[in-house]
């Protein structure tokens, strides 16, 4: 007989199924489970358990295909076999090593197989030094029992008895269920392809509207860190660039991420971009793609328009499933997401079936990129809050399934407190404004889509350099909608373009409708009403968004009956109707066509313009007292309505901006939502709107002057990456004078360190705000004052352009007083005392949490032996949850360029130092133990003596659990205990206190490491 008794015949397997089918027992049993592939040199290996980083299980699979008369001589002379394998793993930290085996083991006690086989791994155990075990054949069949069916009938060849007629029976079941199951999304990734192929603002006279072919990779920073997540590598109190946002999420760093992006920054392209690079991977459609990022691991991609999601949540058919019926719709509010994403998967697949169940499959089975799209463009506030709670649900659900999904939501900046995912589990990035490099690549991707090429696209490009340096065209050019519409009109116009945010727009379709006119004499007979019934379109459609939870849309048969309406109640000729709507859905200037039988604008920001246009024109028009002030207090206090705002005073004319100004001071005063008003007014400066009547662009400015509004104004600016730029001659200069001059009256007021931040941004690229504090610094050095100067210094870093010749001559005394010159980016003549202080306040650790600006021997210290650094290399990034930040504590973040500058300019300064850089370079042997936190320290103390910075060093040595003492360590005798790391290391691990005392008794609170809570049976 040669196979063996038992349920499941292994031995048809052969030697490599038997060996994958343990493989997928373990990665059942044990999720975090590495498997090596099959055939291939194991080195004694075939699955490996990790755990504090090292390989702690290994597990080796040994198969025969005869019983054997004596198993065990078979079992022990195979570990001897393994002997060199198994004493290399142990010295790499296995801790237990597991045999899985097909043959049958037999349980008489002390005379059966696997109790002598356990006499034998005793023996072993204690030789080796590693805890041994083995898996009989019984083991595995009780493991095969409890595995999942597909599992089972994945290695069908083993099946025998009544298994095996269930597989006959439900197997082929299941295997038409996976057909159906692929046949579905296949389905779907191919018309979301066609869907999302597209660029939605589809500018005429393109050859090409491909998304890939207009796709640039715009930058993002990230604005907060989810807090389930933090650790010291993700900072959230500093942004930190993360590059470009799409080449960031696909590499999927963060489960959950929330993207930020202004009104037409490019959050829809890249979620669309996102989609298309996942499902290029499965439809074999990677043309066009060269030369942009893309993912190594695909995804199945489902892209969700959220205002589609919130107009079925309300009972609506958005995606027209089926018949609208005539009846009341019934809202279902109480809908999950996956019983939306049911709902898109039958609509985009033809119809096929599909339901929660199918949905829950697809997110247990297959790795998921859901894209949430447009969550500002929720209107009702109700609404937005339940879509959230839906969302948060969603992903409480998924976050811990086997493979878990990547989930990103797109949104505007949020001034209004209004709902967004929860901060807890969602990271959030921001988008930043285009740098001049990314305009240039988009500028040549545009023009080889209009066919722009040769002399032609040369000179557009010389004429948008020289227009460009231009601070207001430069400002409207870090946009991709803005710099779209910029380019047409630089083409069209050559220089003749405007620097104003709604006449950038009002251009455009004034030179849209010109040559539309040329191609229709309808359009021209009826241009007037044309762009007053489309105006009036955009307001109706923003409306109904914001009343009713719409999606932007309107019907067929609804457009026509409100455009007859409008006319009528305008007492126009309603006989122009069908000529006038055929203009209106035939152009794709103003309305298209997404989804059979509706019309909408292509982007959001252009529907925003017109529904301006209306109110600033055409509304109220028959009302003799119609104030157009209180129209823009209504639209600044709607968060829904902050970029028609802008668009609709940028409408205003030069003798209504004193009205404008009187209803924004009005609706500060008032004190309703004073964080709202406060970014509507700084938009509005920042677009022009008052540019052009000095004393009403300062009174608005002067709406910032008050404590609340400066702390407001601080915190955005420090937090967050979305306020528009003030430029100095539209009223950032007003309000950084007004902001200095308080200063000067009062500068140890609490508020002067808010205001010195505020005016040193407004003023970043100008040399008045140095001048201004340098006089001043310079009257109090040596002074009782100069403590005050300097930590507004600090907050400013308003040091970092000074030569060493412009600083004078300091006292500094007082620690703080040089942690500040640090922090301020001082750089103090050399060998002076303000040079060694700034070095002991760095050496005893207080400046730790400074980012290091100019080139002091102060700030190369802190490039090169700053703490993070330390713990960055202490923490590796799959165990950068084992370090925790306690208070505010921040990440600096060196290239390895500045690090190398920094060494070589302390070198030069003190050669000394040479010997510290050798020490925290490391070396061979030291992988795994404290050489490099010890030496490193060791050295530091030889050139300053005890100090915390040295100290710390050792702390964070002693605290990464996977290193540990070793002669690669130099052992030398000196004060301190960064000198005996072996010491140090028994000591803190014996200990749960963190070491908060420097040597010599002087306490330091700028640093600290505390210990986290992990696994079970996990350090910490």
């Amino acid at each position: 007989m040669s196979e063996q008794a038992g349920r499941y015949n292994y031995e048809r397997l052969g030697e490599k199924p038997f060996q994958q089918l343990c493989n997928a027992l373990l990665a059942h049993c044990f999720p975090d489970m590495r498997c090596y592939p099959v055939g291939h040199s194991d080195g004694g290996r075939d699955g490996v358990l990790p755990r504090d980083g090292k390989p702690a299980t290994i597990f080796q699979v040994k198969w025969t295909s005869k019983p054997l008369k004596d198993p065990v001589a078979w079992l022990t002379r195979t570990i001897k076999e393994e002997r060199a394998s198994i004493e290399r793993l142990v010295s790499g930290g296995a801790r237990q090593y597991y045999v899985l085996t097909s043959l049958e083991g037999t349980a008489v006690p002390r005379r059966g197989t696997m109790d002598r086989l356990d006499e034998q791994l005793s023996a072993y155990s204690q030789e080796f030094g590693v805890e041994m075990k083995v898996w009989w054949r019984a083991d595995i069949d009780a493991r095969v029992d409890s595995a999942p069916d597909a599992l089972k009938w994945a290695f069908s060849e083993m099946l025998a008895g009544h298994d095996l007629v269930r597989y006959l029976i439900e197997g082929a079941q299941a295997a038409s269920y996976d057909h159906r199951l692929r046949t579905l999304v296949m389905k779907v990734l191919a018309t979301q392809w066609e869907e999302d192929a597209k660029v939605k603002f589809k500018q005429a006279e393109l050859t090409s509207h491909d998304l890939a072919a207009l796709f640039v990779d715009v930058e993002a920073v990230r604005a907060a860190q989810a807090l389930s997540t933090r650790a010291l590598r993700s900072p959230d109190l500093q942004a930190k660039s993360v590059g470009g946002a799409a080449r960031y999420l696909l590499a999927a760093r963060q489960p959950f991420t929330l993207v930020r992006g202004e009104p037409g920054q490019g959050k829809s392209t890249l979620g669309q971009y996102l989609c298309q690079v996942h499902r290029a991977a499965f439809l074999k459609k990677q043309a066009g793609l060269e030369g942009l990022p893309v993912g190594t691991a695909p995804r199945v991609p489902l892209r969700v328009d959220l205002k589609d999601y919130a107009a079925w949540l309300d009972g609506g058919d958005p995606l027209e499933e089926s018949l609208p019926s005539a009846g009341r719709r019934t809202p279902r509010r109480k809908a999950s997401l996956e019983e939306f994403l049911a709902y898109l998967l039958r609509a985009r697949s033809g119809g096929l079936e599909a339901d929660v169940t199918t949905v829950n499959d697809i997110t247990q089975r297959l790795p998921l990129l859901v894209v949430l799209d447009g969550l500002d463009e929720v209107a009702h506030a109700g609404t937005r809050a339940l879509v959230v709670k839906h969302i948060d649900d969603f992903t409480a659900r998924l976050q811990h399934s086997v493979v878990v999904p990547q989930i990103v939501v797109t949104t505007r900046p949020n001034a209004a407190a209004l709902a967004e995912p929860s901060p807890e589990k969602y990271e959030t990035i921001a988008l930043s404004h285009l740098k001049p490099d990314l305009r240039i690549a988009y500028l040549r991707k545009w023009a080889a889509a209009r066919s722009v090429a040769g002399r032609d696209r040369r000179e557009l490009e010389r004429t948008f350099h020289q227009r460009s340096a231009e601070p207001h065209i430069d400002q409207l050019a870090d946009n991709p909608l803005q710099l779209t519409i910029l380019l047409y009109l630089l083409h069209k116009r050559g220089n003749s373009v405007p620097a104003n945010r709604t006449e950038l727009y009002s251009s455009y379709m004034e030179t849209f409708l010109d040559r539309e006119a040329e191609k229709s004499p309808q359009v021209e007979e009826h241009r007037k009403d044309l762009e007053e019934v489309t105006a009036f379109l955009g307001w109706l459609l923003q409306a109904e968004a914001e009343k009713s939870s719409g999606n932007g849309r309107i019907g067929f048969r609804e457009l026509k009956r409100s455009i007859l309406t409008y006319l009528f109640d305008a007492r126009k000729n309603t006989d122009l109707v069908p000529s006038l709507f055929t203009a209106v859905t035939d152009r794709v200037w103003a309305l298209t066509s997404k989804i059979q039988g509706t019309f909408e604008f292509d982007v959001q920001p252009l529907r925003e313009y017109f529904a301006a246009r209306y109110l600033y024109e055409y509304a109220g028009a028959d009302q003799r007292r119609f104030d157009t002030s209180q129209v823009l207090r209504h639209l600044v206090r709607r968060p829904y309505w902050t970029n028609a705002a802008r668009f609709y005073a940028g409408f205003a004319r030069a003798n209504e901006l004193a009205g404008l100004v009187e209803a924004l001071e009005d609706e500060k005063d008032s004190r309703l939502q004073p964080l709202q008003v406060l970014t509507a007014t700084w938009a509005l400066l920042a677009d022009g709107v008052f540019s052009s009547r000095p004393r009403s662009q300062q009174r608005a400015a002067e709406l910032f002057l008050d404590d609340l509004s400066v702390v407001l104004l601080s915190i955005q600016m420090r937090d967050h990456h979305n306020l528009p730029t003030l430029a100095p001659d539209r009223g950032g200069r007003e309000l950084a004078a007004a902001l200095l001059s308080a200063v000067d009256e009062d500068p140890e007021s609490v508020m002067a360190h808010d205001r010195v931040r505020v005016a040193s941004r407004l003023l970043k690229d100008s040399p008045e705000f140095t001048a201004w504090w340098l006089t001043r610094l310079r009257a109090a050095a040596d002074r009782p004052g100069e403590a005050v100067w300097l930590a507004l210094a600090a907050t400013a870093q308003a040091g970092n352009h000074l030569t060493p010749g412009a600083v004078p001559s300091l006292a500094l005394e007082g620690i703080s007083c040089a942690a500040d010159a640090v922090t301020a980016g001082l750089a103090p003549a050399q060998g002076s005392a303000a040079e060694q202080r700034m070095v002991a306040a760095v050496l005893a650790g207080h400046c730790s949490d400074s980012s290091p600006l100019g080139t002091s021997p102060a700030a190369d210290l802190l490039r090169v032996l700053a703490p993070q650094h330390f713990l960055h290399k202490a923490a590796p990034s799959d165990k950068s949850y084992l370090f925790h930040r306690a208070g505010t504590h921040q990440d600096l973040t060196v290239s390895a360029t500045q690090r190398r500058a920094a060494w070589q300019r302390l070198v030069r300064w003190d050669s000394r130092l040479g010997s510290v850089r050798e020490a925290a370079k490391g070396g061979l042997g030291q992988r795994r133990t404290t050489a490099l936190w010890g030496n490193t320290a060791q050295a530091v103390g030889a050139v300053f003596g005890p100090c915390w910075l040295a100290a710390e060093a050792a702390v964070i040595g002693a605290a990464a659990p996977w290193t540990s003492s070793s002669p690669a360590a130099t052992r030398s005798r000196g004060p301190g205990p960064w000198v005996r790391t072996p010491t140090t290391v028994c000591s803190f691990r014996r200990s749960d206190v963190t070491a908060s005392t420097a040597p010599g008794g002087s306490s330091s609170t700028r640093t600290t490491l505390t210990r986290c809570h992990g696994r079970p049976g996990y350090w910490p």
